[in-house]
C-alpha cells in the first residue's frame, strides 16, 4: 500500500457514506474548534453507544473516537440551526445513496 492509499478499516467503511455526503453538503462550514466531521461522528456515536448521559458520551468520544471536544462545545453545537440543516442534508444524501445501491442490487 502506498502512502496515499488510506487503509480500509471498519470505521472508514462505516463513515464513508456520511463523509462523501459531507463533501457535497450545502450547509458545511470550516469550524476549527469542532469540525463538522467530528460533530457528525459524535452524533452517530452517541446514538450507537450505551451511555447514561451526554457527559458520559463526551468522555467516551474523547477516548474512543479521539475527538477534540468539550461538553460545552458539544451541547452548544446541538442547538445550532446550521448544524441541524447539515444533519438533514447528510441524512438525505446518505439515504439517496443507499436507495441507489439497493436499486442496482435488485436489477442484477
Amino acid at each position: 500500500m502506498n502512502s496515499k492509499t488510506q487503509a480500509t478499516t471498519v470505521e472508514n467503511e462505516f463513515y464513508s457514506p456520511m463523509l462523501r455526503a459531507l463533501v457535497k453538503a450545502e450547509a458545511k462550514r470550516d469550524c476549527p474548534e469542532f469540525p463538522d466531521e467530528h460533530f457528525l461522528k459524535a452524533g452517530v456515536g452517541r446514538c450507537l453507544n450505551d451511555v447514561r448521559s451526554g457527559r458520559d458520551w463526551i468522555q467516551k468520544a474523547m477516548t474512543i473516537l479521539k475527538l477534540a471536544i468539550t461538553v460545552s462545545r458539544f451541547f452548544i453545537s446541538l442547538k445550532s440551526q446550521r448544524r441541524l440543516r447539515l444533519t438533514q442534508n447528510i441524512a438525505c444524501a446518505v439515504r439517496a445513496e443507499a436507495d441507489e445501491i439497493a436499486t442496482a442490487v435488485r436489477i442484477q
